[in-house]
């Protein structure tokens, strides 16, 4: 305890004697405080507190609404399944661009690809989506013919936020497979392996880290998206982003909305801390000569 006492106290020195440090570390801390701390504090405030006493009422409230727990159990539904999803298609990005030899023109070209719909706003995507595979979408009518098809549900909104989002994945797993020595897979091989068994036993272990990561990350951007669900979800499949704004939008009721806000929080967290204690029960290192 003393020596991390003494190391806190030398890092606080050291930074009070450079003005500019100081200065950059106590806008920061400001900046954390009036856009991360005091809305959280708020949203806390307006889920538990009533009348000045501790309540669980506005809670129960949301969760006896069916339509709330229908929007809550598809909230975790699309997120689960977004973040296997893009995380899959990720790898599969980041493994070609990092183990097929590729050229720096196509690597550069694939860097692009992939990047272009992260830089889009989520409404492109899903805007797309409609005008390509909708009741007079592009290929659905034009090209193949298909008169009354509706687009709207989970599978589109699956569809175009995995388009979405999955270059997160990409960027997390790139540098974790570029980093993982190729002398470790070439010993496996010229010890008679194969291309599967050394991917399953080798490349896929080292990267497990690089992966809970990025479903973690591809979980909560699709927890919280609500361009794309307003858009492609319809009446169908409501979720949680979409029934807050109706709910403060639709109802005024800041503090329904507050709550569900705070629903949404909750599976984030829990998949943090399970995705911290699974990658903390094993070590993903090499040793090489």
């Amino acid at each position: 305890m003393t020596s991390i006492a003494a190391y806190w106290t030398e890092g606080w020195g050291r930074t009070l004697r450079d003005p500019a440090l100081f200065a950059t570390v106590l806008v920061l801390w400001a900046l954390l405080v009036l856009f991360i701390l005091f809305p959280l504090a708020k949203l806390l405030a307006w889920t538990f507190v009533d009348g000045g006493h501790l309540t669980l009422a506005n809670l129960q409230a949301i969760f006896q609404n069916p339509n709330h727990r229908q929007a809550f159990w598809n909230s975790l539904l699309l997120a689960t399944l977004v973040g296997i999803c893009g995380t899959v298609l990720g790898f599969l990005y980041a493994f070609t661009a990092v183990r097929a030899n590729l050229s720096r023109a196509w690597i550069a070209i694939l860097d692009g690809a992939s990047l272009l719909p992260l830089i889009s706003p989520p409404f492109t995507t899903a805007i797309a989506t409609i005008l390509s595979f909708g009741p007079r979408g592009y290929i659905t009518y034009h090209i193949l013919g298909i008169k009354g098809f509706t687009i709207y549900g989970l599978y589109s909104t699956l569809f175009a936020e995995t388009l979405t989002y999955f270059p997160i994945a990409y960027l997390t797993l790139k540098p974790i497979l570029a980093a993982i020595d190729p002398n470790v897979e070439d010993m496996a091989f010229s010890l008679g392996s194969s291309r599967w068994r050394v991917f399953r036993t080798v490349t896929l272990p080292l990267t497990i880290p690089g992966l809970a990561n990025a479903f973690l990350l591809l979980f909560a951007a699709s927890l919280a998206d609500f361009a794309t669900p307003l858009i492609l979800a319809g009446n169908d499949f409501p979720v949680l982003p979409t029934q807050a704004y109706l709910q403060i939008t639709g109802l005024f009721d800041m503090k329904g909305g507050a709550v569900l806000s705070f629903v949404l929080l909750v599976p984030a967290l829990v998949v943090y801390l399970l995705q911290r204690y699974w990658v903390s029960r094993r070590y993903y290192v090499t040793v090489t000569g």
